[in-house]
Formats: structure tokens, sequence, C-alpha cells
């Protein structure tokens, strides 16, 4: 038998191993600035919408022989579970952590948060509808932030309001009481309302910080 110890001793060292790993990968890469074409561009229709969010969104990325999930953290690719990067913020995700049906095609792949911010661009230039107030930007101000940690970046999807709220993939796994509508795509995040505003209180002994929602141990 292990003496119990050594168990905590290296139980301590897989979780600070790993929360450095998560760190790294929510953070890097930053996202690039949208390109000026695209707020300057012409109709808001198909030829916009197949404009890259940056013409040289490559050279953000990764090496991808160095990319890992932003969702699990590792960096295997197989067949039916391809590690692939997005094209507008170089994020690396697994098919099966982000709810990627079929394998993208040889050309762009967007995540769910580049898409949206693509949408926001063209409805930009669209003129104002007469009847009813324009509908709120689905990305905000274009930055990535989770509305249950508050970290920045990473593999997030929308809320089902799709009124910019935004969850990273990996808290909608671990927060109680979170759901989605579709658990296959893991579209319409359900539930960040009524996390219960204790756990905003405490404070993370990982970031050491206050703010984000935690998750508890049940062991005491």
């Amino acid at each position: 038998d292990v003496p119990q110890d050594v168990m905590e001793c290296a139980m301590e060292s897989l979780e600070d191993a790993s929360f450095d790993k998560m760190l790294r990968a929510i953070r890097v890469p930053k996202p690039p600035p949208v390109c000026e074409d695209l707020r300057t561009g012409a109709s808001p229709g198909g030829a916009l919408l197949q404009t890259p969010l940056c013409s040289s969104s490559r050279a953000f990325t990764v090496n991808p022989d160095e990319a890992v999930c932003a969702v699990c953290l590792d960096d295997s690719s197989e067949i039916g579970n391809a590690l692939v990067l997005c094209d507008g913020c170089g994020i690396g995700v697994h098919q099966q952590c982000y709810g990627l049906v079929e394998p993208p095609g040889d050309g762009e792949w967007l995540c769910d948060f580049c898409q949206a911010l693509r949408v926001d661009l063209v409805m930009e230039k669209m003129p104002p509808q007469p009847a009813g107030p324009r509908r709120p930007k689905r990305c905000g101000n274009g930055k990535v932030q989770c509305k249950v940690c508050t970290m920045p970046g990473g593999a997030v999807k929308e809320t089902a309001q799709m009124d910019g709220g935004w969850v990273h993939v990996a808290c909608l796994w671990w927060m109680p009481g979170l759901s989605c509508a579709d658990g296959v795509r893991l579209r319409s995040i359900r539930g960040v309302g009524e996390i219960p505003r204790a756990r905003r209180q405490l404070l993370c002994k990982a970031c050491q910080t206050k703010g984000g929602a935690c998750i508890q141990c049940d062991h005491k």
C-alpha cells in the first residue's frame, strides 16, 4: 500500500501540473484583431461571409504539432475525433469535446464564437430595421469571456439566450446545474442565471481570485 502522505503529495503535483496546462490552453493563443476589410467591406452578403476573420489567421496559431485541445488538454488526434484548429482564433478542440458531428472539410472552419462574431460584423453593415430594436451583439466587444468562471479565451459555447453570453465547454462539464438544449452539438447552454451567488463569492484556491463561480469537492 502507498502511504497516505506520499499519495497526497503525488495528487497535489498532478493537480498543479494540470492547472498550469489548463491556463496555457485557455490563454494561448490570443485572438487576432479583426481585419479592417471586414468592417469596411462591401455588401453584407455571401462574399463578406466568405472573408476570413483575419487574412493572416495562420500566423498566430500554435504549431499544429504542438496543439492541444482546449477542453480536455490532450494532444491526440484520430479518425472520428480529430483535433481541429479554428481559422479565426487558433483555438484547438477535439470533435467529441466540442460537439462536432462531422469533421471539418478542407476549407475554413470557425469555432462557434468566431462564427457568431462574423455574423455580428455583417449585421453592423445592415441598415436598421424600421420596426423593433436592433438585436444585441452575440459577441459583445469581440472578446471571449466565460459567464461562469469569468476567465478569458478558451473553447466556448453560446448560452440559450444568444445575448452575448458564452461558457467554456469545461465549465459546462463541471458546474452543477448547467445543461444544453442540444447535448450532441453542445448548443444553447442553460442554467447560468441559476448558479447560486454563493459560488461566486468563494475564493478559488487555484487562481486566488473571486468573482467566477467555483466548484467544491464533496469530500470534507
